[in-house]
């Protein structure tokens, strides 16, 4: 009786290698699953492409953004410097009272005092994430900044008689 309940098994196992030849003969058919997979993987390597693209760009505009703000706060302290300079020799010479140089010298200090600030938030910009309503601000600030240098600065020349 045993005997009698193995012999649909080679039938059985016929049918079940044929299903799954059918099976894979349908995956790999044209439009089949196979097709439609590849297809999925397609899209998601290009998209993951533009996505690569994307931040790479904004990668390179962030450095050259940073790079853009350290030569303005260079140039601002190369000018803060001569008119530290300036600003001493005035009193030496006694263009300047000693009350007057004692304001604009707290003047230049704030000046520069605040120039450092926003260097330190522009170094940790290049390893921070991007924070846009944070760089708008530090712009903001350097632009004031510059504004105050240039307003020290005329005051100087008119010191000096220049």
């Amino acid at each position: 009786m045993n005997a009698h309940l193995f012999r649909p098994m080679p039938l059985l196992l016929a049918l079940v290698a044929g299903c799954t030849y059918m099976e894979t003969k349908r995956d790999n058919a044209p439009g089949g699953r196979m097709d439609q997979e590849k297809a999925a993987a397609r899209q998601d390597l290009e998209s993951a492409q533009a996505r690569n693209t994307e931040l790479s760009s904004a990668s390179q505009k962030r450095r050259a953004d940073i790079a853009a703000m350290n030569d303005r706060i260079a140039r601002v302290e190369a000018d803060l410097k001569r008119q530290d300079q300036s600003l001493t020799e005035a009193l030496k010479a006694k263009r300047i009272s000693q009350e007057r140089y004692n304001q604009l010298k707290r003047q230049l200090d704030g000046i520069r005092s605040e120039t450092q600030e926003i260097d330190l938030q522009n170094k940790g910009s290049a390893v921070a994430a991007p924070d846009a309503k944070a760089d708008a601000a530090k712009q903001a600030r350097m632009a004031e900044l510059e504004k105050r240098k240039r307003d020290l600065e005329a005051a100087l020349a008119q010191m000096s008689g220049k």
